[in-house]
């Protein structure tokens, strides 16, 4: 939609687009100026490059299709009214670079209900959030991944089945999923330090 070599677009450059249904920003651009994306109520699919460390205030205000967002990495803010009346917003990850969620940010966006932080528990209570918005997210459920492992899991049928880079938190309760044959398993664990205590489908396994 926006030619690669692009670094700006103007403020509220597609208000009200009501046909828009997805968008990709190239990467360069760094900033999603103010409005930006305002009023685009059927825009679902937003891919936004992790080039960009600036969302302006309103930059998605009133995308009521919106389901899920992923903020690039470098981002330290989330600006007034940023994600406001995002009625089907249910999922958003945002990065440990956050350290402020200015009021009204998500005003009357109130189906959120997967916070994904690339941080621990710690580092999301030290995020200066207003009294707002704070109401919002606290119904949300929190996926803290602070911490990389690589888990192997000895199966005795099968020999040794390597999950490919899952992250964790210690004592968070996780559901993981693999393939050690055709057949899926799943099982609950429970990561406690450097080791990941299972269900009776699996041994106790020292986390490499």
């Amino acid at each position: 939609m926006i030619s690669d070599g692009v670094t700006n677009v103007g403020a509220a450059a597609f208000l009200c687009c009501s046909n828009l249904t997805s968008a990709r920003l190239p990467y360069g651009i760094t900033k999603i100026n103010d409005y930006l994306f305002d009023g685009c109520k059927s825009l679902k699919n937003i891919y936004i490059p992790d080039s960009v460390t600036v969302i302006g205030s309103g930059a998605f205000r009133d995308c009521s299709s919106l389901v899920n967002v992923t903020i690039p990495s470098g981002v330290t803010k989330l600006e007034d009214y940023s994600f406001a009346k995002c009625s089907s917003l249910t999922s958003i990850t945002i990065p440990k670079s956050i350290t402020e969620i200015c009021n009204n940010a998500f005003n009357e966006t109130d189906n959120v209900k997967d916070v994904y932080y690339d941080g621990t528990k710690s580092e999301w209570e030290a995020i200066s959030i207003k009294s707002e918005e704070v109401e919002i997210l606290k119904s949300a459920t929190k996926h803290f991944t602070g911490t990389y492992y690589k888990i192997t899991i000895k199966n005795a049928d099968r020999g040794f089945i390597t999950l490919s880079k899952y992250s964790a938190t210690e004592g968070e309760k996780i559901q993981v999923y693999g393939s050690p044959t055709r057949d899926t398993f799943m099982f609950t664990a429970l990561l406690t330090a450097r080791h990941l205590e299972m269900n009776s489908q699996c041994p106790q396994k020292t986390l490499p």
